[in-house]
């Protein structure tokens, strides 16, 4: 800023000065800009994962509520009617909108017009025998987007995300 002189009622900032302020001023502003893109992808992604640790926690707790037969028999999840085979290993697809709510039925494929995003598959391996004792181990696999795998009876390949969880239940 220019001194003002003795006597003199003028004064203020030069050309120079607001020039590198409004420098200033724009620089800050785009790095701004340029932090906000990364916070909603981030923001999207955080919402993504929690939707997905809401399906699993549903698909764990419906199978660990799955009745327990003796002798073991065949047997479906109460919620989503996943097969708890007897014996053996069963895999079974399920797709899941956006909002975590199911779309479809066990082993259907996808249909867009239902927009779903997220596919579950989930594996019950019994143990091998009824008459032996053992864990039922469950994996279930989800990956996002859905249509990217529609087809119920192949496995996902072309996921863009995806969280897997293992669990066992004592059911004999």
């Amino acid at each position: 800023m220019k001194k003002l002189q003795r006597g003199s009622l003028h004064g203020g900032f030069s050309l120079i000065e607001v020039a590198v302020a409004i420098g200033i001023v724009a620089f800050c502003v785009l790095s701004l800009l340029g932090l906000l893109s990364v916070g909603l992808k981030t923001d999207s992604s955080s919402s993504a994962e929690t939707a997905v640790t809401n399906i699993l926690t549903s698909l764990v707790s419906d199978l660990g509520a799955t009745p327990v037969s003796t002798p073991p028999t065949s047997q479906t999840s109460p919620q989503f009617k996943i097969p708890m085979p007897a014996s053996g290993t069963q895999t079974s697809t399920l797709f899941f909108k956006d909002d975590g709510t199911l779309s479809g039925t066990v082993n259907s494929d996808a249909v867009a017009s239902e927009k779903p995003f997220y596919r579950a598959t989930v594996v019950v391996m019994a143990p091998v025998s009824t008459s032996k004792k053992g864990a039922t181990i469950v994996r279930v696999l989800l990956t996002w987007p859905a249509l990217a795998d529609a087809t119920a009876s192949s496995l996902p390949s072309k996921q863009q995300g995806a969280v897997e969880t293992v669990t066992a239940f004592l059911r004999n």
